[in-house]
């Protein structure tokens, strides 16, 4: 393969990346910044009339964290976990399966200019085909819901202060615990406010306040909630001025 070649090789691969990871930006801006009539996720999916069980079970990933086994199965669960925590309810599995076809489109494409330009298709020129279409059908993909996740986090951060305070001013005008976390659900924006509104519809639905609490510590993967949670879980058990 001349350098020519490669270079022309090089460059369409290149356009081709930037095309769909601008396509995947809008897209995501489009689903995240599209409509927000309420104040949050959460809200506005019920304004739409979707039941509350469906929207609770689209917020929290339901039956899709540690379904699989083995090395790939961390492999995927450790994806499975970035895609929880950077707020993205699309199936790990379909996420897999776009990269794979991702990577393997560049690869075809690549091997078609190839034959194209009438150059001969050398076990070199392979490997740096498969090498460009792993970077970009696996490593542009995680490069990015990998930022989306350290964006959402930190947005976490920020918001988790005013959440403790409105959560408290709930509790001092004479809220229950329940009570002063419905309104958190409705006073916060997204992300926060859609994680404690999942939080009051797992209780509604049976689960443990503890035990809901800890799930949307795991889900966020935020220190400070993981000692909200145990705060509670010591109030709940010695009694006493939470």
């Amino acid at each position: 393969m001349n350098p020519v070649t490669l270079q022309i090789l090089v460059y369409v691969l290149i356009f081709s990346a930037t095309v769909l990871a601008v396509e995947g930006g809008l897209s995501w801006f489009r689903s995240v910044h599209g409509e927000r009539r309420q104040v949050n996720k959460r809200l506005s999916l019920i304004a739409k009339g979707i039941d509350r069980a469906e929207v609770l079970s689209m917020l929290r990933r339901e039956n899709r964290q540690r379904f699989f086994t083995g090395p790939f199965g961390k492999f995927m669960n450790g994806i499975n976990q970035t895609l929880s925590q950077a707020g993205l309810n699309m199936p790990v599995t379909q996420f897999v399966a776009i990269m794979v076809a991702v990577a393997a489109g560049i690869v075809l494409i690549a091997i078609v200019l190839i034959v194209a330009l009438g150059s001969k298709v050398s076990p070199g020129g392979i490997f740096l085909v498969l090498l460009l279409a792993g970077a970009l059908g696996f490593g542009l993909p995680m490069i990015v819901i990998g930022q989306l996740r350290d964006r959402r986090i930190k947005k976490l951060e920020e918001q988790f202060p005013l959440a403790l305070e409105v959560f408290v001013r709930g509790l001092r005008a004479g809220h229950p615990i329940s009570a002063a976390l419905e309104l958190l659900t409705v006073d916060l924006a997204d992300p926060i406010g859609s994680e404690f509104g999942v939080v009051v519809d797992e209780v509604t639905y049976g689960l443990e306040l503890r035990d809901a609490l800890q799930n949307m510590a795991d889900r966020c993967g935020l220190q400070d909630m993981h000692m909200f949670v145990v705060s509670l879980a010591v109030q709940s058990e010695t009694g006493g001025n939470l």
